[in-house]
């Protein structure tokens, strides 16, 4: 067999197949285990019963997820970048910022989704300028920022895909950094709020550019004055949205005030609630929430801030993302409509060296915000791929394997998946599922029996019977391969956050290893009326989920959402997969049935009639 990434096979791709059982709420598993009783969740730890009080309220399933990337290059680390997308070559534009010594960076990078590349043009060097799309001249503005000197200047470039251009307007507004700038398509003009004046005054003008030069404009209202707030176009609501930003007060405390701005005046807003106060946060408008978003920034205090809010027109409401990029201030952000998310990149912020928290400095990682899929792929033991409501990216269906499949997973951000085979030998399909190795020629001692994507690096762990793990471009934290084990390990899922993965044996004991996997709990001491058979971690608790092979399920701080344990079924379970945004999980049995539970986890067809080549082995929620 050639364990590297396979080009796309014959996949028995079924299009229309209607499941057997769809989105029942079972009750406990048969074994009993988990059950609802009284408004009580109880739950088997170590052969233990115990309560967990009154169960809580559901939690809102985040409709979108932060997903860590893993370009194959990147810009260096900068911080007050300013990025936009641009039509004219279907791509976002990046202008890095400041260094780690506070020296502008220059040059011009685009990202293609899976990487970035550095174009060749000379353009402007700066930190704090500010940058967006102007239709009416189908070009980038650029205005402003700060050079090596470190003194803000006035100067506005121009971006037609290719070259970066000098512009010598009549007027322009004085020289700033930090300035707000986005286009108001409503009243079709390029906008521009505020920044931090050389000297330091903070300023509250607003500035229009018609495309060749620009004009003060005099609105009857003005928000005060600030630098760094947060401006983007709202088309829900036809009008610009600003948000915080730093005051002209002593120290520059944040704002936390909202403006909406209609082409000729100002107008506070009075959302029912409001993110914390901040400056020098990242915004964009995010097409797939239909909402403004902010992120990060300085708080009261100068304290990093790592949280998202969204902004219906009347209210903030903050996004519980299961996993999102550490705390930072200056981080440049802007949607992509051609990949279909908001991409983020760099910022100030938390550095580690592995898991540990080192101080302070400037990021080069890259993170893209996207919607939770609500989709599925389930998985034969010949590597046949079957997809509902998820994208079909091929398969070894028509291959000749060395050992057959036993498991798979999705690639984080949802851009592919990888299949591995008894032997180890790795299959990567799609652009975000890179081929990192695999152990298809290595003798082992035990067979393979798992595999879990690691939603931080984008590598991935083998796991085999024996509890031995196979780290590929993830970190390795642990194993149980010299234990002496009382039953082979069955299946293991990543922590939610990466830094951490579990393993799970046929008698549900639970091995976790890393600072993100916390244990939670197992059935090891428990009587099972099945084997336990997989497992699965929930994005938005961080706990687990371990399933047995009549469907029985066993929640470790993970809400129970039913199962098929009191359910009579055609074949066994083997597999489970948590719905991406959390509130959801899947199971599978051998003859593709599928089983939803939750909110989240929509049904959305299986092979549980169909005639399969081979019985199915695995799946995964995309």
């Amino acid at each position: 067999m050639t364990s590297g990434p396979w080009g796309v096979g014959m996949g028995g791709r079924v299009k229309d197949a209607s499941g057997r059982v769809a989105g029942r709420r079972g009750s406990g598993g048969t074994a009993g285990v988990v059950a609802a009783v009284l408004g009580l969740l109880v739950l088997m730890t170590g052969g233990v019963v115990v309560s967990a009080g009154p169960s809580a309220a559901a939690t809102v399933a985040a409709p979108s997820i932060w997903t860590p990337q893993a370009p194959t290059t990147s810009p260096l680390p900068s911080s007050d970048g300013a990025m936009a997308y641009d039509p004219a070559i279907g791509r976002l534009v990046l202008v890095p910022g400041r260094d780690a010594h506070s020296e502008p960076l220059g040059g011009t990078w685009t990202y293609t989704g899976t990487t970035w590349i550095e174009t060749t043009t000379v353009g402007p060097s700066v930190t704090g300028a500010s940058l967006a799309f102007d239709p009416t001249i189908n070009e980038l503005v650029l205005f402003g920022g700060s050079g090596s000197s470190g003194s803000p200047n006035a100067q506005t470039w121009t971006y037609n895909g290719s070259t970066w251009t000098l512009t010598a307007p009549a007027t322009s507004p004085p020289a700033r950094s930090g300035a707000s700038l986005a286009f108001d398509t409503a009243s079709g003009q390029m906008v521009l709020f505020g920044g931090t004046a050389a000297g330091g005054a903070v300023l509250g003008d607003t500035w229009t550019y018609t495309g060749t030069t620009w004009a003060p404009a005099a609105p009857a209202t003005s928000p005060p004055a600030r630098s760094a707030a947060s401006l983007a176009y709202d088309p829900s609501l036809g009008s610009l949205v600003l948000f915080g930003g730093f005051g002209a007060a002593a120290g520059g405390d944040p704002l936390r005030d909202t403006w909406n701005y209609n082409g000729t005046t100002w107008a506070p807003a009075s959302p029912a609630a409001s993110p914390p106060a901040r400056g020098d946060a990242s915004s964009t408008f995010d097409p797939a929430l239909n909402r403004l978003l902010v992120f990060g920034g300085s708080g009261t205090g100068g304290g990093q801030l790592s949280d998202t809010w969204t902004y219906t027109g009347t209210t903030w409401t903050e996004l519980a993302s299961p996993t999102g990029p550490s705390a930072r201030t200056g981080a440049s952000v802007a949607d992509d409509p051609t990949l279909g998310q908001v991409v983020l990149f760099g910022g100030y912020g938390v550095i580690y060296s592995g898991v540990s928290e080192v101080g302070d400095g400037v990021r080069g990682d890259t993170w893209t915000l996207q919607p939770a899929g609500t989709g599925y792929r389930i998985v034969a033991s010949d590597g046949g791929i079957f997809s509902f409501g998820a994208p079909f990216l091929g398969s070894t269906g028509g291959e000749r394997l060395n050992q057959p499949v036993v498991g798979m997973a999705a690639a984080p951000g949802g851009k592919g998946y990888w299949l591995v085979a008894r032997d180890g030998g790795v299959f990567s399909f799609g652009s975000g599922a890179v081929f990192h190795g695999s152990t298809g020629g290595i003798h082992l001692n035990q067979p393979i029996v798992g595999m879990a994507a690691d939603p931080a690096t984008g590598g991935y762990w083998l796991v085999a019977a024996d509890g031995g793990i196979f780290s590929f471009d993830a970190p390795f934290l642990g194993s149980t391969g010299a234990k002496r084990l009382n039953q082979p390990i069955v299946g293991m899922a990543a922590a939610p956050g990466g830094n951490g993965y579990w393993l799970v044996a046929r008698d549900g004991g639970v091995f976790s290893f890393g600072p993100g996997a916390a244990f939670h709990g197992s059935t090891g001491g428990t009587h099972l009326n099945q084997p336990i058979v997989g497992m699965a971690s929930d994005p938005y608790t961080g706990g687990y989920w371990i399933v047995a092979a009549d469907g029985g399920i066993f929640s470790f701080d993970a809400p129970f959402l039913g199962s098929t344990g009191a359910e009579r079924l055609n074949q066994p379970i083997v597999g489970m997969a948590a719905a991406p945004g959390g509130e959801g999980y899947w199971l599978v049995a051998s003859d593709g049935g599928v089983f939803s539970f939750g909110p989240s986890a929509t049904f959305q067809g299986s092979t549980g009639a169909t005639r399969l080549n081979q019985p199915i082995v695995g799946i995964d929620g995309n």
